[in-house]
């Protein structure tokens, strides 16, 4: 609460409050993405190339924009006691029907025809390509949906934190 109200008293806009709050969780992306490669290369056994390597971590970094800016609007929106629990409820679901946990191939009809529709297809698009794996559309295509959803979600996320404050200081 103590937060808010310094953040009340400074002229800084809301979007540039929520774009430091976007850096920050890229960084933390980035640590933890500097810890997992190593683990996967030495525990796991992956090999691939240094450039394989580079490329999945940009894509998975800046893929993850979106996904920063709809946690944003979640939180702002349901509230840090239930932020979670909605989080989970939206990602497990959209994470299955996307075909992160299984090729889309082996989903049911129904659920692939949903795929197209969500981020989170998108956003693995992504990776599978940068690892040589097949995708099923262009990788302008995938960063096209993926920046448009970005934006929604930021949208969505700015006036959310706007209709928080206003409720805290009217």
């Amino acid at each position: 609460m103590k937060m808010d109200l310094l953040m009340r008293a400074t002229p800084m806009p809301a979007w540039v409050y929520l774009l430091s709050k976007c850096i920050v969780a890229l960084v933390f992306a980035a640590m933890t993405l500097a810890v997992l490669f190593p683990f996967a290369y030495l525990a796991g056994g992956v090999r691939v190339d240094a450039a394989v390597w580079a490329t999945l971590a940009y894509r998975v970094l800046l893929g993850s924009i979106p996904f920063i800016a709809l946690g944003f609007a979640i939180g702002y929106l349901s509230g840090p006691n239930s932020a979670v629990a909605v989080i989970n409820l939206i990602y497990l679901p959209t994470a299955f029907a996307s075909g992160l946990f299984f090729p889309k191939q082996l989903l049911p009809s129904f659920i692939q025809s949903i795929a197209p529709y969500l981020p989170l297809h998108y956003y693995g698009q992504l990776g599978w390509d940068a690892i040589g794996a097949p995708t099923d559309g262009s990788l302008s295509n995938d960063w096209l949906f993926l920046a448009a959803y970005g934006v929604l979600f930021f949208v969505v996320a700015l006036w959310a934190y706007r209709r928080e404050e206003s409720r805290k200081f009217t």
